[in-house]
């Protein structure tokens, strides 16, 4: 049996999407009256009104017509992980990385393929609980910040993961430092305004790669609706190039559901620490088709 979401982005994002099927799931596990009432907040218009016009640059990423996407899941496991925590002061981090971070250190290095390209990466950062502002946990609306990082060419001549690793850290740390002083609605709007704007602009400029990321690591996956715990969670293939993480079914590991260029994601395969880092032994059990979809 397979049950299908479908939602629309505008009234809802994946934590209020989650904890919907959460709670549907318990309904059917003990019964719709024993389940406690939760009513989804809609609170969040007030905190932050809408406007007459919102910016083209409000968009996160730029769409390529004509692109060509391949689908994979990478299963990065805390084991094959911790060689590079363990010897970390011997390479050079300035501090430890979450495993949130180094998974998307490893698969960023393995997109840029060896090359000083210019790139750029904007991971969604939920303010849920991030801002000074009553934003709770079940509003609906889509209270998110992206965390752009940057590699430019003139940073380094030898691309080191241990650099891109601080990169990442580096910029999550000071995108939560500042989300944390807002206490009001309009510095937020300004705030993701300025940032999407100023990536923009270098798209436009050309001669830069663009990869979006979003994590759903927190979030109840594999629920159990009465007849056993789901054996498979999966989205529908996106239409631009994107890497959703989100936890393993089982043990504390990380899953990487990536969506690239298919030439990209050829790559991206034979990529050294993509190799090093993720898991074979349960391959089977999480690995899937890859599907192309032309950009309609």
């Amino acid at each position: 049996m397979v049950i299908g979401l479908c939602i629309s982005h505008r009234i809802v994002n994946a934590t209020v999407l989650h904890k919907f099927s959460d709670e549907w799931a318990k309904a059917s596990r003990i019964g719709i009256h024993r389940v406690d009432n939760i009513e989804l907040s809609f609170s969040l218009a007030m905190l932050l009104p809408t406007r007459e016009m919102v910016p083209e640059s409000m968009y996160v990423l730029p769409l390529k017509p004509g692109l060509k996407t391949a689908s994979k899941t990478f299963v990065f496991y805390r084991l094959a992980i911790s060689s590079l925590w363990t010897n970390a002061d011997n390479k050079g981090l300035k501090r430890l990385p979450s495993g949130l971070q180094f998974v998307t250190t490893v698969i960023w290095k393995a997109l840029k393929h060896g090359k000083l390209r210019p790139s750029l990466i904007a991971h969604m950062l939920n303010l849920r609980g991030r801002t000074l502002l009553p934003i709770s946990d079940d509003c609906c609306g889509n209270p998110i910040k992206p965390i752009f990082i940057r590699f430019f060419q003139e940073m380094s001549k030898n691309i080191q993961l241990q650099d891109l690793v601080s990169l990442v850290g580096d910029a999550t740390t000071k995108t939560i430092n500042e989300c944390g002083k807002i206490d009001k609605g309009d510095d937020i709007f300004l705030m993701v305004n300025y940032s999407c704007r100023e990536a923009g602009e270098e798209f436009e400029r050309g001669g830069l790669d663009a990869y979006f990321f979003t994590s759903n690591c927190e979030m109840p996956f594999y629920q159990n609706f009465s007849w056993g715990k789901a054996v498979r969670d999966s989205h529908v293939q996106s239409q631009v190039q994107m890497i959703v993480l989100i936890g393993t079914k089982v043990g504390d590991g990380i899953e990487s559901r990536t969506c690239l260029d298919e030439n990209d994601m050829k790559l991206c395969q034979q990529d050294p620490d993509i190799i090093t880092f993720t898991s074979t032994q349960q391959e089977e059990l999480y690995d899937c088709p890859i599907f192309l979809r032309s950009r309609c």
